[in-house]
């Protein structure tokens, strides 16, 4: 499901992360790769903070919808 469904103190374990090289490489990047642990740490009109690791990453909710979660 994607992370947009999520509900904030989630903690999920990314599965995918789609959309155009660029955005795969852009939430690669941040830490959000396949096996992750990312915890929904708040919401705002679709836009997320995660925390993953130790860091908190915003990403838009355009990106957040391409992020697939178990």
């Amino acid at each position: 499901m994607p992370i947009t469904l999520c509900n904030v103190g989630d903690t999920v374990i990314v599965q995918r992360v789609g959309g155009s090289k660029e955005v795969v490489k852009h939430l690669n990047d941040l830490g959000l790769i396949q096996g992750t642990s990312v915890t929904i740490v708040n919401e705002f009109a679709g836009n997320l903070i995660l925390r993953i690791k130790d860091a908190n990453v915003a990403i838009n909710k355009e990106a957040a919808k391409k992020i697939l979660v178990m």
